[in-house]
């Protein structure tokens, strides 16, 4: 869906010791996953620093050095990497062009009193899409947030999780919603909010299906 709308995605192998299962340091040491390779507000302080890299380097990467457009740029984040992803954005310089914020369920909790709180509003344009739990937590922050209705926490993790043919976990088939058009309606309303960069209109807020609801 987001390809498909213009979006290039880039995903970002951290070194804070949080990559599953390693990743590779720049001076080609291998990490492999270690929760205490740093204090957790190291590790956190680490991952928004290397997206603000990655946010620097990738635009070269896709031809931008050659007189080429790629856009604007927007961070992301799922669960710990909702946190990492709302520090580098607040923290980014003024000359980086990062446009706006898409989280799903975003685990606030780990901001070590270095992030604003749940249900804050952010500088940038930010659309948040929480589960079925997280959605009875009142987790809530950006612009909009928008509850994927039936969805669980590792529904956002992959998309064959979404795909044809499979349930999502803990309902029955009669009242699961079909997870093709969930992901569809999902995709179609995160290219939306890229597009107009307005959380707040009607083509974020999804189809009339009411999977996607406010």
């Amino acid at each position: 869906g987001g390809a498909g709308g213009g979006a290039v995605v880039a995903a970002v192998e951290h070194t804070d010791g949080t990559a599953s299962p390693y990743t590779v340091a720049p001076d080609g040491t291998e990490l492999g996953f270690s929760a205490y390779f740093m204090t957790e507000r190291q590790q956190l302080s680490r991952r928004a620093s290397e997206l603000l890299d990655a946010a620097e380097h990738v635009p070269s990467l896709l031809g931008a050095s050659k007189g080429g457009d790629i856009g604007d740029i927007l961070l992301g984040g799922h669960g710990y990497g909702a946190p990492a992803a709302v520090m580098a954005a607040n923290g980014a310089p003024a000359e980086c062009k990062i446009e706006g914020l898409i989280l799903h369920d975003p685990t606030l909790g780990i901001g070590y009193g270095m992030l604003p709180p749940n249900g804050a509003e952010n500088r940038l344009p930010c659309v948040t899409y929480v589960s079925d739990r997280y959605h009875k937590r009142r987790v809530r922050y950006g612009s909009r947030t928008l509850h994927v209705k039936g969805s669980k926490h590792e529904s956002f993790l992959d998309a064959p999780l979404w795909t044809p043919g499979r349930r999502l976990a803990g309902l029955s088939p009669l009242s699961a919603p079909d997870p093709a058009q969930v992901h569809e309606e999902l995709a179609d309303s995160m290219v939306a909010f890229l597009r107009t960069r307005n959380a707040k209109s009607a083509e974020v807020g999804g189809q009339s299906s009411g999977l996607l609801q406010d």
